[in-house]
């Protein structure tokens, strides 16, 4: 039986967002990936970014992407955002100060 992909949509685009921890607003790049999945449930919210964690069928993810992210976008000065209804798809956004 064939599965349908959920839609997939990427985006950039310059905004002024709130640092985590500073309070203080400048000017990102806000890198975004969503999609018309399923969502993120929030008892998977804790652990969504957990290295080898995945919600898919068993042998078919690594559970290494998100976690990975998680590593590199810090490590430019930037942070994670997750919005996510369950039933109504999920955006992972990545902020970078500029």
């Amino acid at each position: 039986m064939f599965e349908a992909a959920p839609d997939l949509a990427i985006a950039s685009e310059t905004v002024v967002a709130r640092c985590p921890g500073e309070g203080s607003r400048r000017p990102c790049v806000r890198l975004s990936v969503s999609d018309t999945g399923p969502g993120v449930s929030p008892e998977l919210r804790g652990r969504i970014f957990e290295r080898y964690f995945t919600a898919g069928k068993r042998g078919r993810r690594t559970g290494l992407g998100l976690s990975i992210v998680q590593a590199i976008v810090p490590a430019h000065a930037g942070w994670m955002e997750l919005e996510s209804e369950p039933g109504a798809g999920a955006c992972f956004s990545a902020f970078f100060p500029r």
